[in-house]
């Protein structure tokens, strides 16, 4: 099973390093791991950094793009792999079988979509250093309405199923919604399109620092278009975003 890793950058010259350590550390087949860097134009080391590293790209850009999500979509473009991921430059992966953990969870689950736990922390002395764990909990459809939304950068989806759910436009992510593109994604993926996801209880990625903020506007167009905006759901959105 082919992963292809993609990796929003833009200014990350001094977080770079980690997130390419983490790809290099896995035991996992070189050949089926596909690493995607879309850079949006970067002023500062970032690619430099990167070129210093002994893992490169397989497929790379840089130049000025829209943000995080019309990278992605970018990214998603250019992946050829049986499974797409999202890892944002300064997050890494949290094990060395990481992507082998993930792949077994595809085989054995059947599932066209995996999600798992996200643990942020911070840069200590000997490493990564745990805060605190976001676990996203067994996935029921009625969770939808209560605000149930996994961290992005947990969720991993077949190719050929997130290509079977683009927009029109060939985008799976719609700018449209601003800083909650993420969550209408999830829920006209999973919900509306009904991919059923399978849920990997161990954590598959830490970050160091808290996700963009979603502005409440955005959050609340974006679930308004599924018809499953209510006051309770933006809540529900809000608190569980760690």
């Amino acid at each position: 099973m082919k992963f292809s890793i993609i990796t929003p950058t833009m200014n990350n010259a001094e977080v770079i390093s980690r997130t390419v350590r983490s790809l290099e550390a896995q035991d996992y087949s070189r050949d089926l791991i596909e690493w995607i860097l879309i850079d949006g134009g970067s002023a500062d080391a970032t690619l430099e950094t990167i070129k210093a590293e002994k893992l490169h790209p397989d497929l790379w850009e840089s130049e000025k793009n829209s943000g995080f999500y019309d990278a992605l979509n970018r990214g998603i473009s250019k992946a050829t792999g049986d499974v797409v991921c999202f890892l944002p430059a300064g997050n890494q992966l949290a094990s060395r079988g990481t992507i082998y953990r993930l792949s077994s969870a595809f085989t054995n689950s059947g599932a066209a979509c995996v999600y798992s736990n996200v643990e942020h922390g911070m840069e200590g002395t000997s490493g990564f250093e745990l805060q605190h764990t976001v676990r996203p909990g067994i996935f029921h459809r009625r969770k939808l309405e209560w605000g149930w939304c996994p961290p992005l950068t947990t969720i991993c989806m077949a190719r050929d199923v997130l290509l079977g759910t683009a927009l029109p436009s060939g985008a799976n992510f719609d700018s449209s919604f601003g800083s909650a593109a993420g969550v209408e994604w999830v829920h006209r993926t999973i919900g509306r399109d009904q991919v059923e996801p399978a849920y990997l209880r161990i954590p598959t990625v830490q970050r160091f620092n808290y996700p963009p903020k979603i502005e409440g506007k955005d959050l609340w167009r974006a679930l308004r278009a599924h018809k499953s905006g209510h006051v309770l759901t933006w809540f529900g959105v809000k608190l569980q975003r760690g």
